[in-house]
């Protein structure tokens, strides 16, 4: 493995560099378990919140699951641009 570094250090220094210093990203099947967690419990607190005649709850449920939508249509629009670095 080490080889194949050396190799790329070599013979392309600027890939090399941009893989060093890329950032570490998440999984996104742990961003989709999150935001679907984060939905269902946005809806149960809703639920529970209609039962019970707290409002409080009621908003909780609902800024949830908005903002679970929202977080979702986000990352939908971020997944689908080029990523953003140099082409050479």
């Amino acid at each position: 493995m080490r080889e194949i570094e050396l190799w790329f250090e070599e013979n392309d220094p600027g890939l090399a560099a941009y893989v060093r210093e890329a950032p570490v990203r998440s999984p996104p099947d742990r961003r989709l378990r999150l935001l679907s967690a984060t939905m269902v419990a946005g809806f149960v607190s809703l639920l529970g919140g209609i039962v019970v005649s707290l409002p409080a709850l009621v908003l909780l449920g609902i800024c949830l699951v908005v903002g679970g939508f929202a977080y979702m249509y986000y990352l939908k629009d971020v997944a689908g641009r080029p990523a953003d670095h140099d082409e050479r």
